[in-house]
């Protein structure tokens, strides 16, 4: 019996990472060198948002689109002044707070906090061209168009400070919104990261290729091409694993029933 207790621990280790729904936080230098994750890169003005719904099999989801306007395009083929719609999943939520229900002693709700939604601003987005990504953008139930982008991520901009998304609420989650930390450069003494701050980290990572050191920057996980492929790998042999310990349970109460059957014989 150790050693089928031994297994069923060694099996929760293998499966319990295997399930986690984890969304990397990718740094600017792995967003600014990896087509994979940023066909462009265009700062710009948030001129209208709204939410929509989308059927989709046994529920709705919520998708926020942002028509905007480029003011500076660092990569891509937007040109300045132009306009574009952003399109955002129902992970992201534009709040650095999840809605709070606070309840009295006999369970009857005591006060409501909303979450603080950020209204339209400035914006640095990370962007997947339409032309190279069509198939995924009808597998998402988006219309064509040459002036919709879907987005790996954004930085957004409020009152001189500069928010990023991430799972910061716990995993698995949604991305909700934190004050960003810089990656390549050094703020001086009481000086805060704010959108020319931004620009001058964004122009560093462009310049390097590696990313920053991640003791630096510590929630960052890096990107790895076949993360995919090895999570599915792993929930493979974990559910191997789990049919395995069943029938090795099986056995072993069986063989444990009939020992238990001779001695009393």
């Amino acid at each position: 019996m150790k050693r089928f207790a031994l297994l069923v621990i060694l099996f929760a280790a293998v499966l319990c990472p295997a399930k986690a729904v984890l969304i990397p936080l990718y740094t600017m230098s792995e967003l600014g060198h990896n087509p994979e994750l940023a066909d462009s890169i265009v700062l710009c003005e948030e001129l209208e948002l709204r939410v929509v719904e989308v059927p989709c099999k046994g529920w709705i989801q919520k998708r926020t689109k942002v028509r905007c306007r480029a003011i500076r395009v660092f990569k891509g083929t937007l040109v300045p002044g132009a306009e574009f719609e952003v399109i955002y999943d129902s992970l992201f939520r534009r709040s650095v707070r999840p809605r709070e229900i606070y309840k009295n002693s006999d369970g009857t709700i005591d006060r409501i906090i909303e979450p603080d939604f950020f209204p339209p601003g400035r914006a640095l987005v990370f962007l997947r061209d339409p032309s190279r990504w069509r198939d995924y953008i009808a597998l998402q139930g988006h219309e064509q168009s040459s002036s919709m982008y879907d987005v790996t991520t954004a930085k957004l901009m409020r009152n001189g400070k500069v928010f990023e998304f991430g799972q910061f609420e716990g995993n698995p989650g949604g991305l909700s919104l934190r004050e960003k930390r810089p990656e390549w450069m050094l703020l001086a003494p009481n000086q805060k990261y704010g959108e020319a701050e931004l620009i001058v980290d964004l122009m560093l990572s462009l310049e390097r290729e590696v990313p920053p050191v991640y003791s630096l920057y510590g929630d960052a996980k890096p990107y790895r091409p076949n993360a995919a492929k090895v999570q599915w790998g792993l929930q493979a042999v974990a559910y191997v694993m789990a049919n395995g310990l069943i029938i090795i349970a099986g056995i072993c109460i069986i063989k444990w029933r009939r020992a238990a059957t001779a001695l009393r014989r």
